[in-house]
């Protein structure tokens, strides 16, 4: 499922959630305003009015309480919607007495509640259902995870992020007033609008034979809802092959930068980031993770038996507790430059490109939708020409 589904979806639930609040709303002002007539009546509103509260309740708690690895049945949410439905319709028809707004409302959320489901039923899914047992191989396991690593080891440069009263301009950081200087354009975005800094990295800072020893390298994107990724000219990848570290935030903001602090107040604005982070380096080595399509290159051969013919994932192969295993020791989670990318969806890297960066959401105070991964790619050529002009910024969340 691609960003775009992603947002259609949130906005979905936002509606269902609107609407259900309103409907309510109604109902308990219309049984207030109408709590006279025979005793019977009264009674009968009252019941309806609660059941209506109840089912609305549940509905709206059902909604806030879907987990990322946990997706409600549809089947109850249809239940839940559809009695709400049924008893704001009954006390209208029977009492005559409920205002038209709570049918409309009521109403609208129903219907997007079952186009909200809808999507949810026919979007891509991870994997299968199937009964799954316990049961843990660890030889099998051993030679697995020894095929992965032989056969997916990239060298990348993990990036840990930590709190920093104050950010020098030329700093390597997350977010933040870039450094920028007068006489060059500032990107801007298809609207015009000035983009913002999401990474900045002092490459002096790392040992990187693909890199430029010096200079400065930055990360730009749009502060718009889907930071940029539905636009041509939504992010950009900018390097200084030299810079003047005497320039202050005052000189770049005069060239016309522009910070994550003065993006906040856009109307519209969707930022990954809620505060600059500093950043710092360490180079390590990295290995393929379960969301990548050449995880399932490596490890099928090792468990597909010789007559099987069917194409099939690896967690089809394993038990909860190996997969779950896997998972943990293939974790491609984190912020880090080259390396193997990890997606929340779906493996989306043309063949030609790598990872030139990944930044993840933490705790830290980066979010991208849903706990989503950012990215940007390269071709190795493009690279190699340090042509950073030709990075392709994608996103995706749960």
């Amino acid at each position: 499922m691609n960003n775009r589904s992603n947002r259609n979806e949130t906005t979905l639930e936002a509606l269902v959630r609107v609407f259900l609040v309103a409907s309510l709303a109604v109902i308990l002002i219309d049984g207030v305003n109408h709590s006279s007539g025979p005793e019977i009546i009264r009674k009968c509103r009252g019941l309806l009015c609660v059941l209506s509260m109840a089912l609305t309740a549940a509905g709206l708690g059902m909604l806030f309480a879907g987990r990322r690895e946990s997706k409600l049945p549809q089947a109850a949410l249809y239940t839940v919607f559809g009695y709400c439905f049924a008893a704001v319709m009954i006390e209208s028809i029977v009492l005559h007495r409920t205002h038209w707004l709570a049918i409309v409302f009521a109403a609208a959320a129903f219907v997007l509640a079952v186009v909200y489901q809808t999507r949810k039923a026919f979007a891509p899914r991870s994997a299968p259902k199937r009964a799954r047992d316990e049961s843990f191989d660890e030889e099998k396991m051993r030679r697995l995870a020894e095929a992965v690593r032989e056969g997916s080891r990239l060298d990348c440069i993990e990036i840990t992020t930590g709190e920093a009263d104050e950010l020098p301009l030329c700093a390597s950081k997350f977010g933040g007033m870039p450094y920028w200087p007068r006489g060059m354009a500032y990107p801007v975005d298809d609207r015009g609008r000035k983009l913002v800094l999401l990474a900045q990295i002092d490459l002096s800072e790392l040992s990187c034979e693909r890199l430029p020893d010096e200079g400065l390298l930055q990360f730009f994107i749009s502060s718009d809802d889907a930071c940029g990724l539905d636009m041509a000219q939504g992010s950009r990848v900018v390097y200084h092959e030299s810079f003047d570290r005497s320039l202050t935030e005052e000189d770049a903001a005069a060239a016309g930068a522009r910070s994550l602090r003065d993006a906040d107040g856009d109307d519209g604005a969707c930022l990954p980031l809620s505060k600059p982070l500093a950043i710092s380096f360490r180079a390590r080595d990295d290995y393929a993770n379960l969301s990548e399509d050449c995880f399932d290159e490596l490890a099928l051969p090792l468990l597909r038996p010789a007559d099987e013919t069917e194409d099939k994932s690896v967690w089809e192969y394993l038990s909860d507790a190996e997969y779950y295993w896997l998972a943990r020791e293939f974790d491609g989670t984190g912020h880090r430059l080259f390396g193997h990318p990890c997606f929340t969806q779906n493996d989306v890297r043309a063949e030609d490109e790598i990872q030139l960066l990944q930044v993840d959401s933490d705790d830290r105070g980066i979010m991208w939708g849903d706990c989503g991964i950012a990215h940007f790619f390269i071709t190795p050529e493009a690279l190699a020409a340090r042509d950073f002009s030709k990075a392709r910024f994608y996103w995706d969340c749960s």
